[in-house]
């Protein structure tokens, strides 16, 4: 009996051994892995962000990538390889049980109620979730020094002074621009380690997965224009869209290694400089003149097109009418941004993405997508 005692000791003991060596192999692993953090996650922007991570292997710069997506209702929109989390950005519980099952070292932050419409009817929950102080409350807790990526908008801009620079003067005419200037301010006050891209209107391909938002702009007008009827266009109404694979290039382009530190590290001791970008396409198009590209392309009739004003027709929101950005801050003072883009390898061909930076165009995009 005492021998098999002390061989159950023993065992215990052996297995105590290599429980405690995987826990220290496990946090060695967490240590040197990047926690990410991709809030609004099963978006649009966020399902191809999600693969890209993936594609790579879940490495950037050298250093591997450890993910986590939230989701509010649809869990299936999160891919194997990533860890799907529940979060109501208007519940303080919420946040600080994600915060808790996943610590991050950088959360991107697509999560919005992007709709002007909606945010018109539903002004609280636009300022909650567009403008989440809650989440930051509780980051500060957690990692004060995680580097926060947020994805702004052009719309924090009246339209009436193009070209927009990051210093021009931002007069948002929505609620919807009104709320994510709001959180721009806030993280400029309170999180020192940060970037904010302001993007303009994001087209691509149709999502990979179940999606509250089905397609873009982009497939809005093959569809529409594809039928025998007049198609309404608004002639006033310019954007400078912006290929979805070129926003997420961008937006992972920041977390490489070197650049990541550069991030995360104060002005003074060799830290970015700049931290707000334009995030825009390479050309200003107005709403007809992407019709007129897409009838083209897919040889519609373009005579479908009627032109129209912005004030012709209430939507239910003000909308900002020329928002066209400058966006060569973010070509010309991060190389980082222009080396990522011009190694991208995607299902464009090399002479789509001939315009400055390798951005693509929408004429090019429009030609392979549809």
């Amino acid at each position: 009996a005492g021998t098999k005692g002390t061989k159950i000791v023993c065992n215990a003991r052996l297995l105590l051994r290599v429980l405690s060596l995987l826990s220290l192999a496990a946090r060695m692993a967490s240590a040197e892995s990047l926690r990410v953090l991709v809030t609004g996650a099963s978006g649009y922007l966020g399902q191809f962000l999600l693969d890209d991570i993936l594609k790579d292997k879940g490495i950037a710069g050298g250093r591997q990538i450890t993910t986590a997506g939230t989701y509010t209702s649809r869990p299936e929109s999160i891919p194997e390889g990533v860890r799907a989390l529940h979060l109501n950005l208007q519940d303080a519980s919420s946040i600080e049980k994600c915060l808790s099952d996943f610590t991050p070292d950088v959360v991107i932050n697509l999560a919005a109620l992007s709709s002007p419409a909606a945010c018109e009817k539903k002004k609280e929950e636009a300022e909650a979730l567009n403008a989440p102080t809650i989440f930051l409350d509780a980051l500060i807790r957690f990692n004060p020094a995680a580097l926060f990526i947020q994805v702004s908008t052009d719309q924090i801009f009246d339209g009436n002074t193009p070209l927009y620079s990051e210093s021009s003067e931002a007069h948002p005419v929505n609620t919807y621009g009104a709320t994510k200037l709001m959180f721009e301010e806030e993280i400029k006050g309170r999180w020192p380690n940060h970037v904010i891209l302001r993007s303009s209107l994001i087209y691509g391909p149709v999502p990979p997965r179940a999606c509250s938002r089905k397609d873009t702009f982009l497939q809005f007008l093959d569809n529409s224009l594809s039928k025998d009827t007049p198609t309404s266009l608004f002639a006033d109404e310019v954007r400078c869209p912006i290929y979805v694979k070129d926003v997420t290039t961008i937006i992972l382009a920041f977390l490489s290694g070197d650049i990541f530190k550069v991030c995360t590290s104060k002005t003074h001791e060799g830290g970015l400089e700049q931290r707000v970008f334009n995030m825009g396409g390479p050309e200003p198009l107005s709403r007809v003149r992407m019709g007129e590209i897409v009838c083209r392309v897919r040889g519609h009739d373009v005579a479908r097109i009627t032109h129209s004003k912005r004030a012709d027709l209430d939507l239910g929101f003000t909308s900002p009418l020329d928002i066209s950005m400058n966006s060569s801050r973010l070509i010309q003072q991060t190389p980082w941004v222009t080396a990522a883009l011009s190694r991208k390898e995607d299902d464009l061909t090399h002479n789509v993405r001939n315009a400055p930076a390798g951005l693509a165009m929408f004429e090019h995009v429009a030609t392979f997508v549809l």
